[in-house]
């Protein structure tokens, strides 16, 4: 049905549609209006919802509409339903049609709708489909979720966990409540260190040496590893810090922060372990092995995220659920000690002492790949794709030495036979692999974002990427693969070896990477942290789309269908 003042040549239709992983990208013409001022709408007219869309761009009379499904509904999924896409103008409110094209053989749904697992017994069915009377394109949204069947019996296991759990909430809530906030405390926690480092460290570290600590309370609270228990103290620690904290710093999956309800001013921040945005994480993984519970609460918490340059900040806002305004470019507070002469120097000086082996080598290796598996449960890394004996006869004969550094959830543990001891070192328990960069020639790895450190130091990597293609179908990357990675890719040993030898690195990738990847290459990562976000000094934050949420006095009952 058409406004009483609408303009019947106003329409718009769909020309193109393509998946980016969780984003639905629309591309169309509008005819009979200036698009400039159009605006869209998803319309659910059983559950009376009208939710603007915000991530839309125009070229003349071409329009590109990007859908992000986990967050598309007040930073959420978009509920259950059949949903119209509506296009505004003045006066003309009308559906938004499909060309031809796209529906030659009745084969819209079955080309571009989308079944995304979450979870075990979970699906989020997204299909796009066409409706004939109108030729206009809707949603049909579903949600499954099968129930768990009811315990006859609690074990007293359970009761244990579930009284836990509770204090730990009980904590939380009365120090929240009893606690007046300052502005002025900051929390540093992690479930996988057992101690502050990374870009906990850097941050922590930098706010001490700058006297911060003189009017800021900074509390730490750390665990191992993802599997260890907490201590006995931490378990009340923990949930009484988070209560009356100001800014809560992570710097990977912390599931303890989860399912709290935090005041509004609470500042939840996510370092982020990994530079750059190089597999896909997070939510960008939805529908693939181990990926997060689309009706969780994992990442969607934090009210702020750090990347390394302005080109990753989308990848980061869909792996986090988070809106592009709060992932910011402030450079990977970690990477500072590459800019360091000092720490360079001293760091060179203990991992030569650590490992003599390395003091008369005229080459140094370091062989650092990532997990594959699910997560933190299903690690693992197929130790034998390494070739020890050829190994060992390659660095005796070049007079080198090879420097493992297993990834940290790597369950099954790497043997290396004595008698390949004195050119093979396993530095898997050294927990920072970016001090080993500084004493590597060459970089051997696989989907590791530790490329992106060690492009700091201007040399040559290897890509030993023997899965490669399981590897796309179960994790993916943000880039295409080949044409990304800085380096030469080999596929088997005996050509990681050959390409060792010959020093066929294809190095030239280096530089070209390195630019595109860092915003700063001068450090002062941790500063910028402190000072944009605890100390808010920096107000120009990244810019956000140009969006138009003017509703033109939309109402369900001014609709029209697209001719």
């Amino acid at each position: 049905m058409e406004t009483a003042n609408s303009n019947p040549t106003f329409s718009a239709s769909i020309h193109e549609i393509e998946w980016e992983r969780i984003k639905l990208k629309l591309y169309g013409l509008v005819e009979g209006s200036n698009v400039q001022e159009s605006s869209f709408y998803l319309c659910n007219y059983s559950d009376d919802l009208l939710i603007p869309l915000k991530n839309v761009s125009f070229e003349g009379h071409s329009f590109k509409i990007v859908i992000n499904i986990t967050t598309i509904f007040n930073k959420d999924r978009l509920p259950n339903g059949k949903w119209d896409l509506l296009i505004v103008s003045k006066n003309n409110t009308r559906k938004v049609g499909i060309a031809r094209n796209l529906i030659r053989g009745n084969a819209l749904d079955e080309v571009y709708s989308r079944n995304f697992k979450s979870g075990a017994k979970r699906v989020y069915k997204f299909h796009l489909l066409l409706n004939n009377k109108e030729n206009n394109l809707y949603f049909d949204v579903y949600f499954k979720c099968s129930q768990p069947k009811k315990r006859r019996k609690i074990t007293f296991k359970r009761r244990i966990a579930n009284f836990r759990e509770q204090l730990f909430v009980t904590i939380f809530n009365l120090s929240k409540k009893i606690v007046k906030k300052n502005g002025k405390r900051v929390l540093f926690t992690s479930a996988s260190r057992s101690k502050i480092g990374g870009n906990l460290g850097a941050v922590y570290n930098r706010m001490i040496e700058r006297n911060l600590d003189k009017e800021y309370k900074l509390y730490k609270v750390f665990k191992t590893n993802i599997w260890a228990r907490s201590k006995w103290w931490d378990k009340f620690k923990l949930p009484f810090y988070l209560g009356i904290a100001d800014y809560i710093f992570i710097e990977d999956y912390q599931p303890m922060v989860n399912s709290l309800e935090y005041d509004e001013d609470t500042e939840i921040v996510q370092l982020w372990h990994a530079n750059g945005a190089f597999k896909t994480f997070g939510y960008s993984r939805l529908g693939k092995p181990a990926s997060p519970k689309i009706d969780g609460e994992n990442h969607r918490i934090y009210t702020k995220a750090i990347v390394s340059s302005k080109h990753v900040i989308p990848y980061y806002a869909e792996a986090f659920a988070i809106e592009e305004d709060n992932v910011i470019a402030t450079g990977i507070p970690k990477t500072d000690i590459f800019f360091d002469e000092g720490y360079r120097k001293e760091t060179i000086k203990k991992l030569k002492n650590l490992y003599p082996q390395v003091k008369n080598a005229d080459k140094v290796i370091l062989f650092g790949p990532t997990f594959r598996g699910g997560g933190p449960k299903t690690a693992y890394y197929p130790m034998k794709k390494i070739n020890m004996e050829s190994l060992a006869q390659f660095c005796r004969n070049n007079n080198a030495v090879v420097i493992f550094k297993m990834h940290f959830l790597v369950k099954n543990s790497l043997a290396i036979p004595d008698e390949y001891s004195d050119v093979l070192i396993d530095a898997t328990d050294y927990r920072e692999i970016n001090d080993i960069l500084f004493i590597a020639d060459v970089l051997i790895t696989d989907y590791s974002s530790t490329i992106y450190e060690y492009s700091l130091l201007n040399r040559p990597m290897l890509f030993y990427a023997f899965d490669l293609e399981e590897y796309i179908a179960s994790r993916d990357f943000y880039d295409e693969f080949t044409g990304f990675v800085p380096g030469k890719i080999v596929k088997s040993f005996d050509e990681l070896l050959g390409s060792l030898e010959n020093e066929d690195y294809e190095f030239e990738k280096v530089e070209i990477f390195r630019k595109k990847n860092f915003e700063f290459l001068h450090g002062g990562a941790a500063d910028r942290v402190i000072d944009w976000i605890i100390l808010r000094k920096e107000k120009s934050m990244p810019a956000t789309n140009n969006i138009n949420t003017n509703t033109n006095g939309i109402t369900h009952e001014n609709i029209g269908s697209t001719d």
